[in-house]
């Protein structure tokens, strides 16, 4: 009798032990789970004070903050020649007066209306590889058309069809004059 007395001794301990163990993990790990929320927390309050100073002090930093205020505006640079890339794989481009990214062949943004010289020029040089006199199409590398032999239409090149007038890169108000320095609907510094 003592042994079974002694045997089952040892599997209540064995029991409670493992017990205890599983108490201590599943406490661990809701503990080492706070601990992460927790810093995950922190970084995004470490991330917005670090966009605050950019913002506030990006162009007059502390010393010891100017080399990397300087590689973020290069990362920030890259990322939109990233995005422009982007955008001519997909024929996209930004409309000019409300910054919404629109195909671009399509002739009037439809967000704030206003025409879209890409897709006038696209326009344009179609036209231009159909014959004025015939009808027929006039291969892009071809001056003359090759059935009647009427000259082809000249498309100017797109920077002499678009105006001058200059938008804020942020939010794309036209900007009324060469004189200010910032954007008078969201005060985005203007580049020169």
């Amino acid at each position: 009798m003592a042994f079974f007395e002694d045997l089952g001794k040892k599997i209540t301990n064995v029991s409670q032990s493992a017990v205890e163990k599983t108490k201590n993990s599943t406490e661990s790990i809701r503990l080492n789970n706070l601990i992460n929320e927790e810093e995950r927390k922190l970084n995004s309050i470490y991330i917005k004070i670090a966009k605050q100073y950019i913002e506030k002090y990006g162009e007059n930093p502390d010393p010891d903050f100017a080399s990397d205020i300087q590689d973020t505006k290069n990362i920030k640079n890259n990322i939109e020649q990233y995005r422009e890339q982007v955008r001519k794989y997909k024929k996209r481009i930004i409309c000019k007066n409300c910054g919404k990214e629109i195909p671009e062949a399509m002739m009037f943004c439809d967000q704030c209306g206003m025409k879209n010289p890409v897709a006038e020029h696209i326009m344009a040089q179609k036209q231009a590889n159909i014959c004025p006199q015939c009808g027929a199409t006039i291969r892009e590398d071809s001056t003359f058309c090759s059935r009647c032999g009427a000259k082809r239409q000249e498309v100017p090149p797109m920077s002499q069809q678009t105006s001058n007038q200059k938008f804020c890169s942020k939010c794309g108000t036209p900007v009324q004059s060469n004189d200010i320095s910032f954007c008078t609907n969201c005060g985005n510094k203007l580049s020169s």
